[in-house]
């Protein structure tokens, strides 16, 4: 009898951990919304959801998130003289100037989207999109930030583990997005994350982040994480790696760039990879 009921509440816990929970979260790998996003280390597979791009070469796009404090961890990115994409805090005193500075030298770039976080304790920054606006302040929150960054070609998320997961923010948020033909790109700070399903549904452009290349600031640690980076590409004909402004990050991506030259691996901007996905047709991404 005993064994029984071992049995019979085994399989009760088995179906709430692997069907009930999972519905209600996405899973349990979320990220925390930090600035190394340490939690999220994992290499995960791509969502089935996500096309493969067909074409001859592999392309990674790259990601510097973060920008916008300091012209000192900005231009040592600059002078990779690789098609890096990089996203720029709306509220910085210097992001305005930083970013035409980027856009200037020929980079891509976008708004990095301050976002509510799951952990109430973290500060996502000022005019933060959170799931307490209702539509009206939403939309005003979102398009004074996006007039502080000229020349984005879209937006990705700053933390927003959150506001990800509400389905009717982000359709708002998407809205947004849409009507000035521009791409979205979803830093998945949260699995189950609503953003860049609504963007594939919408068929505008869109991309996820593959990998995280910098949680550990330690130089094999993302010398690791890029050659992941490398191995995902090969496999599904591209990858989307998002780093930060750190200097150890910048030492390891050009260590690397000069290794992948000969292995038919290309960099480019985020919105090829973007507008490659939804397969669009007859949308131009903001320039």
């Amino acid at each position: 009898m005993d064994k029984l009921l071992y049995n019979f509440f085994l399989i009760i816990f088995t179906l709430i951990f692997f069907t009930i929970l999972p519905l209600m979260y996405g899973d349990f790998s979320y990220a925390n919304d930090n600035l190394n996003h340490s939690s999220d280390i994992q290499i995960g597979k791509s969502d089935k959801n996500i096309h493969n791009i067909d074409q001859g070469s592999s392309i990674i796009a790259i990601v510097i998130d973060d920008l916008g404090h300091s012209d000192i961890k900005l231009l040592p990115f600059l002078e990779l003289d690789v098609p890096l994409t990089l996203a720029f805090l709306p509220y910085p005193k210097k992001s305005r100037d930083l970013a035409k500075l980027a856009k200037k030298k020929g980079y891509e770039i976008l708004v990095h989207m301050p976002m509510e976080p799951l952990d109430k304790n973290i500060d996502p920054g000022p005019d933060a999109l959170t799931s307490v606006l209702n539509i009206k302040d939403m939309k005003d929150i979102f398009r004074r930030n996006f007039k502080k960054i000229d020349g984005a070609k879209g937006i990705n998320n700053h933390m927003g583990s959150k506001l990800s997961l509400n389905k009717s923010a982000m359709e708002i948020i998407i809205e947004e997005v849409a009507s000035r033909n521009l791409l979205y790109f979803d830093s998945v700070t949260v699995s189950g994350t609503y953003g860049w399903r609504i963007a594939e549904k919408r068929n505008i452009p869109f991309a996820k982040r593959d990998i995280f290349i910098d949680n550990v600031k330690d130089i094999e640690f993302i010398s690791q994480q890029l050659k992941a980076l490398e191995t995902k590409a090969i496999e599904n004909g591209f990858s989307v790696g998002i780093g930060h402004p750190y200097s150890v990050t910048h030492k390891a991506l050009s260590n690397w760039l000069h290794r992948i030259e000969d292995k038919g691996i290309k960099i480019v901007p985020l919105s090829e990879i973007a507008i490659k996905l939804c397969r669009c047709k007859n949308i131009i991404v903001n320039d």
